[in-house]
């Protein structure tokens, strides 16, 4: 068995955390690049690629669970308290694609590919609503709280912030 160490050896472990739900600190990571060698770089980009996949399916799996529970519960608000979370928790997705440690392409793919999946997403639950005797309460409720708002402003995860948050008093 190969033990791996070094800054790939970090990309994997937070990759797999990552593809697995875990949110960690990117402070240990190094920027990917040509200067990996490019077996390394290649194979970082498909593990990077598959994390956010994976991360991508377990949000995806979780909105359709919360938007069945508030199905299931009956009520507008419920729908739109799911709606609202979700849009919430997107923010690792966002984090990754717009990680500076990634190369300039691969973080456009990224936004690019979260942004066509929560469009297609938006759709379809619209097309759901539009089936539906009475829909359009629903559908109200989907377009109040779409999925294809503008992506947040990012920021990376430190476990040690450079200065501390808050407003500084000069006298």
């Amino acid at each position: 068995m190969t033990v791996l160490s070094g800054g790939y050896a970090a990309w994997v472990a937070w990759l797999d955390a990552f593809g697995r739900g875990e949110d960690r600190s990117v402070d240990d990571l190094v920027p990917v690049d040509e200067s990996l060698g490019p077996a390394m770089f290649g194979r970082l980009l498909q593990r990077i690629s598959a994390a956010y996949t994976a991360r991508a399916a377990l949000w995806s799996r979780t909105l359709d669970q919360r938007i069945a529970v508030a199905t299931e519960v009956g009520g507008t608000h419920e729908l739109a308290a799911a709606l609202i979370n979700g849009r919430g928790s997107l923010r690792p997705l966002w984090t990754l694609a717009d990680l500076p440690l990634l190369p300039g392409e691969l973080r456009a793919e990224l936004r690019r590919a979260l942004t066509d999946m929560l469009a297609e997403i938006q759709r379809s639950l619209e097309d759901s609503a539009r089936r539906q005797p009475g829909g359009e309460e629903v559908l109200g409720v989907l377009r109040e709280h779409r999925l294809t708002v503008v992506a947040p402003p990012v920021s990376v995860l430190h476990s040690n912030p450079a200065r501390p948050v808050g407003r500084r008093v000069i006298l």
